[in-house]
């Protein structure tokens, strides 16, 4: 089979984890894998009820980067909330890191409700578009975000792919107890919590007939097999 460049766009430190992990886990084995965070800033967790630093981000987001991608990890560097930089600059960040990196398939986020994570979703939607060599980029999938299941989200994420995540779910909560350690919580946060990603892994394997499978959308594909 031949060796992907797999480019993972993640909107915060954490969210490549609850949403791919157990997947990149298996792909880091046979392919390259990258990944990028587009927003690492100071910023308030409820949780913990006080502020966790950009430096506190960064450096749980390396950590676990080391685990489930085997390249090395990009960070679009700003120092005020995503959401306050214009559309066109996160756009040409995320055509210079796609011209370098050159990924044969890319994960991106589904929009969500998280105005950040909208935002991530149409920058890098803008920046796969098949121009200017981009033709390289044959797998363009939307990753899920698990708390965009609630009566407001507004979500066109439909699953069309599962990926069977049985022999890597362990390792995945390991790896969220172990490096997000300011994010952990056993279940205080729900989906984000460990029995959460677990529940949620559980629930779209019994969707998809498996026991745990991380859910995706394939958007352009022009393979019969992704990886």
């Amino acid at each position: 089979m031949k060796r992907q460049k797999v480019l993972v766009i993640s909107p915060h430190t954490d969210d490549e984890l609850f949403g791919c992990g157990g997947t990149l886990l298996a792909l880091k084995e046979n392919h390259s894998v990258k990944i990028a965070v587009m927003s690492c800033t100071d910023r308030y967790l409820r949780h913990l009820d006080r502020v966790i630093t950009k430096e506190e981000q960064w450096s749980e987001f390396k950590r676990c980067s080391s685990k489930i991608s085997n390249e090395e990890p990009e960070i679009y560097d700003i120092s005020y909330r995503l959401e306050e930089e214009p559309a066109y600059k996160i756009i040409g960040w995320l055509d210079d890191l796609i011209s370098t990196y050159n990924p044969t398939t890319i994960l991106i986020p589904e929009p969500s409700y998280h105005q950040e994570h909208q935002l991530v979703y149409r920058t890098a939607i803008a920046a796969c578009r098949p121009t200017y060599g981009k033709n390289a980029i044959e797998n363009i999938i939307l990753y899920e975000i698990p708390t965009n299941t609630w009566s407001g989200a507004e979500s066109f994420f439909k699953p069309n792919m599962y990926v069977d995540i049985a022999d890597n779910i362990d390792e995945k909560v390991k790896i969220f107890k172990d490096t997000y350690k300011i994010q952990y919580t056993k279940e205080k946060r729900n989906k984000l919590g460990e029995e959460g990603i677990v529940a949620h892994a559980k629930y779209r394997g019994i969707e998809s007939g498996q026991d745990y499978t991380e859910a995706f959308m394939i958007l352009k594909t022009i393979k019969k097999t992704l990886f």
